[in-house]
């Protein structure tokens, strides 16, 4: 594995259950350098899944804590009801209720406020996205910023956990500040809340690399002194998906112009996932990482970004607890990738021909 640099920072994808396949990665990651994870990072970023992880972390869970609270947690949060009945799935608001959700991570995590948590970890630094329903925007849950400050931080998972029509979307406060957008003024407080990867972070890596470039500047951070590792969980096999898409109920494969209407729903959140991930990704090689040592003529002015994530041999879904065991043995495999290098290819931004985008 390549040494780190000063500054260590992780960003974790969502992904529902399959958070436990990062969480086995990261045990190698910790057998690999001998230090817990919440030694070796100073700043994580996660979104839904990922958010998880990142408190688990700043709380001070060392992997083997975090991959324990997945294998209690799954069976409890995805079990089968009326709600999760073939077809009735569609028709209901929600499949799960979040009560086990709440209880297991009010267990983990107590009622430390992210302001408490700030206290406690000066040096530590924490990004969460989730998404304001009724603003239609993303929001950072960061440990410096006042109007978070109050609240707990199995709430904040909670908010970036709250995948639509999987979970209730949540109920939580948002203190108005007067350089808010004066179109949210109609917004009460009180505003509801669903999974940061509604938008673009599902891979919040970007986000992460904006932080140390940018927000944590003042604190010693720069692009020259830091390794930011990004971990994926799990790529489905698109072969298999899209036959899944276009196989009606008879059994008869189609192509997609035979598709219904609602029937499009499912291949453009698929499209949506998989084009905003893999933009995430490459937007911070170029930006970052290639664009600055250009500039600058030092190879090793930029980023060190690490981007890591494994193909997985079926489609595996956000709540397919049975998966647990095949899901751990898919994260020893990330884990060693990670320790051996192995970096996910996404490609890069072309101009149509053989030179590479430039800014």
């Amino acid at each position: 594995m390549k040494p780190l640099r000063q500054n260590v920072a992780l960003a974790v994808d969502g992904g529902g259950i399959k958070g436990v396949l990062v969480a086995e990665a990261l045990k190698k990651l910790e057998q690999a350098t001998g230090k817990p994870i919440h030694e070796l990072f100073s700043l994580t970023a996660g979104t839904s899944t990922g958010s998880l992880i990142a408190a688990g972390i700043a709380h001070g869970l060392d992997a083997s804590a975090i991959s324990d609270i997945y294998i209690e947690m799954g069976p409890k949060i995805f079990r089968k009801s009326w709600r999760t009945l073939p077809l009735i799935e569609y028709l209901v608001n929600y499949r799960y209720s979040t009560d086990p959700l709440a209880e297991i991570l009010a267990h983990h995590l107590g009622d430390m406020t992210v302001g408490q948590l700030r206290q406690q970890k000066p040096d530590f630094n924490m990004v969460i996205t989730t998404t304001d329903v009724y603003a239609c925007a993303t929001r950072f849950i960061k440990l410096y910023k006042e109007r978070y400050a109050d609240w707990r931080l199995r709430d904040a998972v909670l908010a970036s956990c709250i995948v639509p029509t999987t979970f209730p979307a949540f109920l939580h406060d948002y203190k108005k500040q007067p350089d808010d957008p004066p179109q949210e003024a109609w917004i009460p407080e009180k505003r509801y809340w669903v999974d940061g990867g509604v938008g673009s972070y599902s891979n919040p890596c970007y986000m992460a690399a904006y932080e140390i470039a940018f927000c944590l500047r003042e604190r010693g951070w720069r692009l020259d002194n830091t390794t930011l590792i990004s971990i994926g969980t799990g790529n489905n096999p698109m072969e298999q998906t899209w036959k899944t898409r276009l196989r009606n109920i008879f059994g008869t494969q189609r192509n997609p112009t035979q598709l219904w209407g609602p029937e499009w729903i499912f291949p453009a959140i698929d499209t949506f996932l998989h084009d905003a991930d893999q933009a995430q990704t490459r937007l911070v090689r170029h930006f970052f990482c290639d664009a600055v040592v250009e500039r600058t003529g030092d190879p090793k002015a930029g980023l060190d970004f690490r981007r890591f994530d494994i193909d997985l041999d079926q489609p595996i879904e956000l709540d397919a607890v049975s998966k647990i065991p095949i899901l751990i043995e898919y994260g020893k495999k990330l884990g060693e990738m990670i320790i051996n290098d192995h970096e996910e290819d996404v490609g890069s931004f072309g101009c149509g021909g053989s030179v590479d985008f430039a800014g």
